[in-house]
């Protein structure tokens, strides 16, 4: 078995009554994979020679959040969002 963490990016809309601002932030998704007995892994693309510990992998995930902006509309912000694929 080999776990690691990927780094995600995600944003938040803060608005107070005078004001909007974006807030970016980032956090860790674990991920992890197990051999198949045969000199690979399951589910993602690799090798692993089980005579030296030599191993390869790749693994790409595409992701997506949702991005935020406030437009002013009279005495209050109204909120629009759109999805954001990394």
């Amino acid at each position: 078995t080999l776990e690691w963490l990927v780094q995600r990016e995600g944003e938040r809309l803060r608005t107070t009554k005078n004001s909007s601002e974006t807030l970016d932030f980032s956090f860790n998704r674990s991920r992890k994979v197990t051999d198949d007995g045969s000199g690979g892994w399951q589910g993602v693309t690799g090798t692993l020679d089980y005579a030296t510990g030599a191993f390869s992998i790749q693994v790409t995930e595409d992701y997506s959040y949702s991005s935020y902006s406030a437009v002013r509309h009279f005495s209050h912000y109204h909120t629009q969002t759109t999805t954001t694929v990394k």
